[in-house]
């Protein structure tokens, strides 16, 4: 065995020191968020660029194809303007099994790139048309929002008005055969509108008529139905007929009447319409991007209301208008055209190991293990093998994310181990770059202490065990506890101290301290004895004036042979 001297009697304030050095060394810092991610919840991101770049709060349309990480219903779909800042609002227009059409308003413009990301199981949409565009409407409910839209109507007749049910308003004439000869019925917005919009809807158009032509529905700027006019006679729409549909522009100085996309629009049939407000034209698509019609004399000058109506000339006809939702946006040309880039992946961090170090030999058989955390992990589990391909785990443990540290309980053979540790958190886990092994040395004794004989679950082979009530030592062979020796008293192998008893005498304290070695104090007089296989080392102090000194400073400590 190894003789150790230990100071006790040093001044307080170099211990602390020592002490906060040490804690400060061996401190391991826990994982942090990765700060060029958003939210580890949403696995997956696409960037998303803007050729030519929008202008400043300005809404844009954005098809994506379904990734088979993405809910089915693309309620975890969420918009930022940075790579971990800035979500943007968004309104889902339309999806299917293979792409879903959003439109995101953008804030600002000082870049060309956003970002959409995507996977998470749990979440639920979080669009809102309302935050998108300056004036939406989805028509959910039984009545109109009346801090939003008016009415206005001609004539009188059974069925003239709007009703509104499973999010779809039904705006009417009067019935075939009742009512006034020219009836009609709009809904107008109180905001008022002008060039640089665009109204966008989704509308099915119906048309009866027991003879000839001329039902009229539509919506746009200024106007709920074909020549019936709300405010002033400055207004466009997009309207149809049972032989065509129209976009008719009109001022003070007259109106134009263009016609050319009836083969795109089935009166009966739902489909989306588009009406842009130039300041060289008007335009209308259908479907959105498609362009069916131009107009460029006799356009509106001042901003107006937006209006949808249906009207009739005749009281042998009616017509209707369906509207399952609405939107008013800023629209420049060319209009801003997003392209999305590669799919990035949220990666779980892989854990660093520390200590021990690779390939370190010791004879302490409880060493303990420490690494650096992975981003991200919610908490982390250690493997220790004595096969390098982990097949038969000896200790497979979790570790809470506080502490990247663990000390086994019970001490390992000797022998070649091998260890790991993964990073884990709901999506997964991820193992550190690489394994590293240490050794336990065979020479690596450690001593324990207690009241009675030992347990032989207790300790490895080669360690000892001071049994505290009669001071007598054990040590571990083939896995059994076998009585040494005696220490101290009358008990040891020869008699009374002075008169060949015990090595120690009665007053000397002998305590197993908390790194397993054998400490013995006040300082010993006796000289170093041998006996059986264990050699007990005892520190042979001075007496005289100098005793005392040593005794209050001093400890003799038995350490691992």
């Amino acid at each position: 065995m190894k003789l150790k001297f230990i100071a006790v009697g040093a001044p307080l304030g170099l211990i602390l020191l020592f002490l906060a050095a040490c804690l400060l060394s061996a401190k391991v810092v826990s994982a942090s968020p990765d700060p060029a991610w958003w939210d580890a919840n949403w696995t997956r991101r696409r960037p998303i660029g803007i050729n030519p770049l929008n202008p400043e709060n300005y809404q844009i349309r954005i098809v994506i194809p379904y990734d088979s990480d993405m809910r089915s219903n693309y309620g975890d779909l969420r918009f930022l303007e940075n790579e971990t800042a800035g979500l943007l609002p968004y309104w889902i227009e339309n999806y299917t099994a293979d792409n879903v059409t959003v439109w995101v308003r953008r804030l600002e413009n000082a870049d060309n790139i956003i970002y959409v990301y995507y996977g998470n199981a749990s979440a639920i949409s979080a669009e809102n048309g309302d935050n998108v565009f300056p004036l939406f409407e989805n028509f959910d409910g039984t009545t109109l929002n009346t801090a939003k839209w008016s009415t206005a109507s001609v004539g009188s007749g059974t069925g003239l008005g709007y009703t509104m049910s499973g999010g779809i308003i039904t705006i009417s004439t009067a019935n075939a055969s009742t009512g006034d000869t020219e009836t009609a019925y709009g809904i107008v917005s109180r905001l008022t509108f002008g060039s640089g919009y665009a109204v966008g809807l989704r509308g099915k158009m119906q048309n009866f008529t027991a003879g000839g032509t001329g039902r009229s529905v539509g919506g746009g700027f200024g106007a709920y139905a074909h020549d019936v006019e709300v405010g002033v006679p400055t207004n466009y729409a997009v309207w149809t007929a049972t032989d065509n549909s129209y976009c008719r522009t009109g001022n003070s100085a007259g109106s134009t009447q263009s016609s050319g996309f009836g083969t795109a629009v089935s009166p009966s049939s739902y489909a989306n319409y588009e009406v842009m407000w130039r300041t060289e034209n008007v335009m209308v698509f259908s479907p959105f991007g498609t362009l069916q019609v131009t107009n460029t004399t006799n356009l509106p000058t001042t901003a107006d209301n937006i209006a949808f109506g249906a009207k009739r000339w005749s009281v042998s006809q009616w017509s209707k208008f369906d509207i399952d939702w609405m939107y008013v946006r800023k629209s420049v040309l060319p209009e801003p055209t997003p392209s999305l880039g590669r799919k990035e992946s949220f990666t779980l961090g892989k854990p660093v190991l520390v200590l021990p170090k690779n390939t370190f030999t010791t004879t302490n058989n409880t060493p303990t293990f420490t690494w650096t955390g992975g981003l991200y992990a919610d908490n982390h589990r250690i493997e220790i093998d004595n096969d390098s391909d982990f097949s038969s785990l000896i200790d497979n443990v979790v570790r809470p994310l506080t502490d990247n540290t663990y000390t086994p309980v019970n001490g390992y053979p000797t022998g070649t181990y091998y260890w790991r540790v993964w990073a884990v958190n709901a999506f997964g886990e991820n193992c550190s770059e690489n394994t590293w092994q240490f050794t336990i040395s065979g020479g690596g004794s450690k001593w324990y202490s207690g009241t009675g004989l030992p347990s032989n679950n207790l300790g490895n082979n080669n360690d000892y065990y001071l049994e505290t009530i009669s001071d007598n030592v054990y040590t571990k062979v083939n896995g059994t506890w076998s009585y040494v020796t005696c220490l101290k008293g009358n008990q040891g192998p020869q008699g009374p101290p002075g008169t060949g008893g015990g090595y120690l005498p009665d007053n000397t304290s002998i305590v197993v301290d908390n790194d397993n070695r054998l400490a013995i104090s006040p300082s010993v007089t006796s000289s170093i004895e041998t006996y059986g296989v264990v050699a007990i080392c005892v520190a042979v102090v001075l007496g005289g004036a100098g005793v005392g000194w040593f005794r209050r400073r001093w400890r003799a400590v038995l350490k691992n042979p």
